[in-house]
């Protein structure tokens, strides 16, 4: 694409863009084995769980005595709805494979404190974000406000997006998109007819724009949001078990992400005058990164655990598109105008560290009980706290129930430096953003764990609040989403 200038836009605008593309990947769900699952993913001090493994601490291979063999399918139906709006959508995504994985042990000699060097290679579903969702509210914000303040703080003028012919028409520049003193935003805002010129000085090129609509005007506003895609993570684990009290891991992450998310906002103004905006956001990239992790036995009846991941290093594929329509009151105009496909690579993309500590209890020959807390950290998005609890009780030989529940903090927060204030040369024209308040999750499981095979069910229920931002300046439409998931297991061992 020839719009060099643009694309240093871009790339220098990037930043403030990807605290909320980091939020949206940097969410991970308790997916996984139907055991980590029924524990709510409560496993850092437990190991021996594939998922456990390649999610929070490698050091629970070491506590595989045998090769082992696993495969887990995922039944995920999420259901979103707005407060006071009597409108949900339901996404289900069938029985797919989420975990596939394979340990082996290499016993150690005789005389040895190292008793196994353990292997592990697997897959696992980060996340799946396909759904969507709408919402509606009457506000007396409006899109255009942000589009005109953008325009004025570019210092940009009529004469850099186009002209009026003699009967009212908008024409537009070609070369528009390549302006690098105009955001793209601002220019479906001008081709619409949406970003006004001040009627003080008629016929200046240098008047300021000031937006469509009359101050405090009830506006009704309208957005239906698509996702689609998955995260994915492909792990490569060592171990050691030492003495059969100490166990030592390490791992490496390779994290795979292709995302989709289609946005329609809509305002209908009190002369019935209307305005459509549409955007198209695309990730496809890749990463890396590396795990290390120990737990401790010093006791028959407890165990402590810390895992360790590092930022993954990504380059992301990125493309974006835009357009908008509107009418004035009248429909005696009609404006439709789309911004070039735009594509560029980002090679400093940055997921967050994430740490994992917990502490298990052996109860006899009963059960067992784990406390975990996880901490997420990116420069650019506030500190992400999450509190699990797990419990697992031996109900007869081979068989056994689980139950957990877990609590994670918001990721972002409006009002302060998180929220994305889009820059006003900008190219990207995705306004809206979500903020995650907070998340809980409640699980069941059952299992049978013989001499030879697994097979394990779980079901959780996950219940999240979002504020979801159609632009900055909006009050958050509050959002609500159920996630209802059944996992099943089944392995081989020996």
């Amino acid at each position: 694409m020839k719009r060099l200038l643009a694309y240093i836009l871009l790339i220098s605008a990037t930043s403030i863009a990807v605290a909320q593309d980091v939020a949206k990947f940097a969410e991970q769900d308790i997916i996984g084995t139907a055991r980590y699952v029924g524990m709510a993913g409560a496993m850092t001090a437990i190991g021996g769980d594939p998922t456990s493994v390649m999610f929070d601490n490698p050091a629970g291979l070491g506590l595989y005595k045998h090769m082992e063999v696993s495969l887990t399918l995922d039944l995920q139906l999420d259901r979103t709805w707005q407060s006071g709006y009597k409108n949900f959508t339901d996404k289900r995504n069938y029985f797919i494979p989420t975990q596939c994985s394979f340990a082996i042990p290499f016993p150690a000699g005789a005389g040895s404190k190292i008793v196994s060097h353990n292997l592990f290679v697997g897959y696992q579903r980060l996340k799946n974000y396909s759904r969507t969702y709408s919402a509606a509210v009457n506000a007396t914000t409006s899109i255009t406000d942000v589009m005109t303040d953008m325009a004025n703080m570019q210092g940009t003028v009529r004469n850099d997006y186009g002209y009026r012919d003699a009967s009212g028409n908008i024409f537009m520049y070609n070369d528009v998109w390549d302006n690098a003193n105009v955001g793209w935003l601002t220019a479906l805002g001008y081709g619409t007819d949406r970003m006004q010129w001040d009627a003080t000085s008629p016929g200046s090129a240098d008047s300021t724009f000031y937006p469509y609509h009359i101050p405090g005007e009830v506006i009704l506003q309208e957005a239906i949001i698509k996702e689609s895609g998955y995260k994915n993570q492909y792990s490569f684990d060592y171990a050691l078990n030492i003495d059969d009290r100490w166990y030592l891991g390490i791992g490496l992450n390779i994290v795979s992400v292709d995302y989709v998310k289609s946005v329609y906002y809509g305002e209908t103004y009190t002369d019935n005058a209307w305005l459509d905006l549409n955007h198209r956001l695309e990730y496809k990239g890749a990463g890396i990164n590396a795990s290390v992790g120990f737990i401790g036995r010093p006791t028959r009846w407890m165990r402590f655990g810390i895992g360790f991941q590092t930022p993954s290093a990504c380059t992301m594929k990125i493309k974006h598109y835009g357009d908008a329509a509107s009418s004035d009151a009248a429909k005696t105009y009609n404006y439709a105008v789309s911004t070039p496909v735009n594509f560029y690579t980002d090679r400093e993309f940055r997921m967050p560290l994430r740490l994992s500590t917990g502490l298990g209890f052996q109860i006899g020959n009963y059960g067992l009980l784990s406390l975990q807390y996880n901490f997420a950290h990116w420069k650019n998005m506030k500190n992400v706290h999450s509190l699990r609890v797990g419990g697992e009780a031996v109900i007869a030989d081979n068989f056994y129930l689980n139950a957990g529940y877990a609590y994670e903090s918001e990721f972002l927060k409006p009002n302060e430096d998180y929220v994305w204030y889009m820059q006003p040369t900008d190219v990207r024209t995705d306004t809206d953003f979500s903020n995650l308040r907070y998340s809980h999750n409640a699980s069941l499981g059952f299992g049978y764990r013989g001499k030879y095979l697994i097979a394990q069910i779980a079901y959780s229920l996950r219940w999240q609040r979002i504020g979801l931002f159609p632009f900055d300046l909006a009050e958050p439409y509050n959002m609500h989403t159920m996630t209802h998931r059944i996992a099943l297991t089944f392995g081989f061992h020996m």
